[in-house]
């Protein structure tokens, strides 16, 4: 059943505490998300961080999977982050665009081994507020992000099972 957005906020998208994600910026044609309302950053798991200079500036360079492809994003600086087990790390960032429910944004996205856990990408309160109403009692209420939406040279799935 759909609600109507609270007073005071704008056009909000009403998503599943879980959805597909895509992230175009590193050809990732989709992926699971979890909204995390207790965090305040959004994280992606990275495996093997690298940093590179380009002439644009500084970039990372990672792997989503110990056996898949590099992929690179400008290095926006690193960030102050408290775990779940309340331990302050600095993790590197990077600025990205992220597509969900029909939704692009850009965000700031922290890199972290999120082996160990069930989710790969984390979307935080920052991007949260003021673009999505979740319902947690529902999960995938948007499809699937086709195939041929994007070049297929161009992108790669990174289906990760929850």
């Amino acid at each position: 059943m759909c609600r109507p957005a609270p007073a005071g906020v704008g056009a909000v998208r009403q998503v599943g505490w879980r959805e597909w994600a895509a992230l175009p910026d590193l050809g990732v044609r989709r992926l699971r998300a979890k909204f995390d309302t207790g965090a305040r950053a959004c994280a992606l798991h990275a495996h093997r961080i690298e940093f590179v200079e380009t002439k644009s500036g500084d970039s990372i360079r990672f792997k989503l999977q110990p056996k898949s492809k590099w992929r690179q994003a400008p290095f926006v600086g690193y960030r102050r982050i408290k775990d779940t087990g309340g331990r302050v790390t600095e993790r590197p960032a990077i600025l990205i665009t992220i597509e969900v429910g029909g939704t692009s944004f850009e965000a700031e996205v922290c890199l972290v081994d999120r082996s160990a856990m069930r989710h790969r990408l984390i979307l935080g309160r920052q991007v949260i507020a003021k673009r999505f109403l979740i319902d947690v009692s529902q999960t995938f209420l948007h499809p699937l992000p086709s195939k041929a939406a994007q070049p297929a040279q161009a992108t790669s799935t990174v289906d990760y099972h929850s």
